[in-house]
């Protein structure tokens, strides 16, 4: 299959205002909006999903985050399924884990688990967090995000979102062909030498891993293509991964200008993290920096914002759209839960180069 390249020019972008950003109509979607019978729900909801990138339904009667885990499987029959926790292991004991791992990397962000599957994402502080693809740094992850609200700040502490085959087609096209051939892997060095049971999670938890001269450990991700083709409807996607907390800093700011002065992210700047960039062949790609901090830029630029009210259930096609949390204030309450749905590989999405 030919590869076009489509290039929208920066010249063109416009200054656009946060309330401009706010998603509203037709991606919000009422009990008014869906058909009667509950048994099309599924469908309907996906197809919406495939047309859009994300929904948000509103006004619907889910009283609580175990509501909402009920709804989703037994009254929509998702199948979730968690890339952090494949093991399905009990929350109790996947919280603890994420809390050691957590200082394995030096930072985290601070979930914790209800059960094997729902999540309770960490709070907001005044920094923006990294654009990303949940579970962006494995091949296998999940397919759907299912975000539901409990309680929802005053101001600020809202969702990001941007439509990644709209982020691609604002790139330059040098870096439009660079990506079609760019593969990517994540390493992270721990800060500290590991005892005993720090090593037993990392073998409990199939993460590729091997000791250094220096007797801290490294930690090996999967291989995987930046560029994926989405399933459904062939819109190229790019599978961004942001950590780069300077230029995602750098990003935000200048795309929030109302919101400074930021705080930069604490995870970013306290990760020892090497992110390798290679042509599928091997190659290095010299100039990966510059890819990403155009990628960050772009995917900031073509940002839309989830403003929560409590009930919200915000649905993410996870390989057509990045996400991540907006700053806040640290003092305001903020209840967001996450599910996962539907694992998929990566690699069965990478473009195929004309020969």
């Amino acid at each position: 299959m030919d590869i076009t390249v489509e290039y929208a020019s920066r010249n063109s972008v416009v200054e656009t205002s946060v309330q401009e950003r706010v998603i509203g109509a037709p991606y919000i979607l009422t009990p008014n909006d869906v058909p009667i019978d509950r048994a099309q729900w599924k469908d309907f909801i996906y197809n919406k999903v495939r047309d859009f990138g994300f929904i948000i339904f509103r006004d619907f009667d889910i009283n609580d985050a175990h509501h909402f885990q009920r709804f989703l499987q037994n009254d929509l029959s998702i199948k979730t399924w968690n890339v952090f926790n494949k093991m399905k292991v009990a929350g109790p004991i996947i919280t603890f884990v994420r809390r050691i791992t957590d200082g394995i990397l030096g930072a985290g962000d601070n979930r914790s688990y209800l059960n094997s599957e729902l999540q309770q994402l960490g709070r907001i502080d005044n920094s923006v967090q990294g654009p990303h693809v949940e579970g962006g740094v494995y091949n296998k992850r999940a397919r759907y995000l299912f975000m539901y609200c409990e309680e929802a700040p005053a101001t600020w502490g809202e969702t990001g979102i941007a439509d990644l085959n709209s982020v691609y087609k604002s790139l330059s096209p040098e870096t439009q062909v660079a990506l079609q051939d760019a593969w990517q892997q994540f390493e992270f060095t721990s800060v500290k030498r590991l005892n005993w049971l720090e090593r037993a999670i990392l073998v409990a938890g199939r993460i590729k891993h091997y000791l250094r001269p220096d007797e801290h450990m490294q930690m090996v991700m999967d291989r995987i293509p930046v560029l994926c083709r989405h399933p459904d409807n062939g819109l190229l996607c790019p599978q961004i991964w942001a950590y780069r907390g300077d230029s995602v800093y750098a990003a935000a700011s200048k795309t929030f200008p109302e919101r400074k002065p930021l705080d930069k992210e604490c995870m970013a700047s306290t990760w020892r993290l090497e992110w390798k960039l290679t042509q599928h062949n091997g190659n290095p790609i010299s100039n990966k920096f510059a890819l990403m901090d155009e990628l960050i830029n772009a995917t900031f630029e073509n940002s839309r914002l989830v403003r929560w009210q409590p009930g919200d259930i915000t649905i993410v096609d996870n390989i057509r759209c990045a996400h991540w949390r907006m700053n806040g204030y640290a003092d305001q309450p903020r209840k967001i839960y996450q599910l996962q749905a539907e694992p998929f590989l990566a690699t069965d999405c990478i473009v195929e180069l004309p020969n």
